[in-house]
């Protein structure tokens, strides 16, 4: 394999990681920005069956199908990305115009067929049903849910719950800066684990993210005005949509401006995540994002947070898990966090977090090209 091939990859790991939340959160049809961005076909090589599709949709259309298939990209893609030297990839885009034509033919082009209706997880569908899935061996069961006790707390009393659970307000609201050093771990379904040194730095309006390597090193960062990009295959500035995600996905944000964060806010329920019970809070972001919260009954921490984009494919999940929580100069923080999604996943740990520790304000700024 060679490098730039190997580059690539940890440009899509990097991406994956800053770039975790939704690009598009309506389920049933892609969602435009004030100015209408450019198509598929304008921004990438090769569009041939998702000609007029928005070019933010490109990526989670391919998270959707990788997710359904149980594959990695490599599956259809080989370098350069745009080949069509793989059989794979033009059945991709046969069963792609196969699955459009039953939903418009059938559903009123509702996105009811998908390529997960078949395939489950499986490259290859199968085509006869097993003896597990017989219905009498079903017959009976039922699904077990959490009992309700009462009447939901509010949604102030949830969040409020959270501070306390962290340190308290008065140790949350001295917070200035956060810097967090560990690993991060990414794997897909057809690729083993790939370790690589994570550092990330973050102050008020600032947020950098760095990705070291033998390869070379893969930057992100926000320096109050630019967000910008910086990897062994590229070096520009992000993208209107990319920047609203990489500033939503701040830890040190997120706990100091909790309320502040989101312009809806709702107790909808109670669900259980392992051994855990939570509150499920369901919040609309500033730019109509939409988010559900999981905050542990017992000890008020958050634990789970979940996204659903809408593709031109079909509907795909994100889950980001916050675990091992450890006391860092009187706020708890996550020493874990796993980001779970349809076609792959990444684990950052870290061994050393730091609050309130300067940081030179150009290291937020994109590097000087030598």
């Amino acid at each position: 394999m060679s490098e730039k091939v190997v580059a690539r990859g940890i440009v899509c790991t990097l991406l994956g990681m800053m770039l975790a939340a939704s690009i598009i959160n309506s389920a049933t049809k892609p969602a435009f920005t004030q100015q209408q961005e450019k198509t598929a076909e304008q921004v990438y090589k090769n569009i041939q069956v998702l000609k007029g599709t928005p070019a933010s949709q490109l990526r989670p259309a391919m998270t959707f199908i990788a997710g359904s298939l149980g594959v990695s990209c490599e599956h259809c893609h080989t370098n350069p990305w745009e080949s069509d030297i793989k059989p794979a990839k033009q059945i991709a885009r046969r069963h792609i115009q196969m699955t459009q034509s039953i939903n418009n033919e059938n559903f009123g082009g509702k996105m009811v067929m998908t390529c997960n209706t078949c395939h489950q997880g499986q490259p290859q569908p199968p085509s006869t049903p097993t003896i597990a899935q017989a219905a009498w061996l079903k017959f009976g069961s039922k699904a077990e849910s959490i009992a309700p006790t009462g009447s939901l707390p509010t949604v102030d009393q949830v969040f409020d719950k959270y501070v306390r659970a962290v340190g308290g307000k008065a140790a949350v609201q001295k917070l200035r800066t956060q810097v967090l050093k560990g690993s991060l771990t990414s794997y897909n379904a057809m690729t083993k684990p790939v370790p690589l040194t994570l550092e990330m730095y973050e102050a008020p309006n600032r947020r950098l993210i760095v990705i070291n390597s033998p390869q070379g090193s893969s930057y992100q960062g926000f320096n109050g005005k630019t967000g910008w990009i910086s990897n062994p295959v590229e070096k520009r500035e992000m993208s209107a949509e990319e920047l609203s995600q990489f500033k939503q996905g701040a830890e040190l944000y997120r706990i100091i401006k909790l309320k502040e964060f989101y312009t809806q806010k709702k107790v909808i329920g109670r669900e259980r995540i392992g051994d855990e019970e939570a509150y499920v809070v369901a919040v609309t972001l500033a730019d109509g994002k939409s988010e559900k919260l999981f905050f542990d009954i017992q000890t008020g921490l958050l634990i789970r947070s979940r996204v659903e984009a809408g593709t031109v494919l079909g509907t795909i999940f994100e889950e980001t898990d916050f675990q091992d929580y450890r006391d860092v100069e009187g706020v708890k923080l996550p020493f874990t966090i796993r980001l779970s999604k349809l076609d792959s996943g990444l684990i950052r740990k870290f061994n050393e977090i730091k609050l309130d520790v300067p940081i030179d304000e150009a290291k937020f700024n994109m590097p000087v090209t030598k």
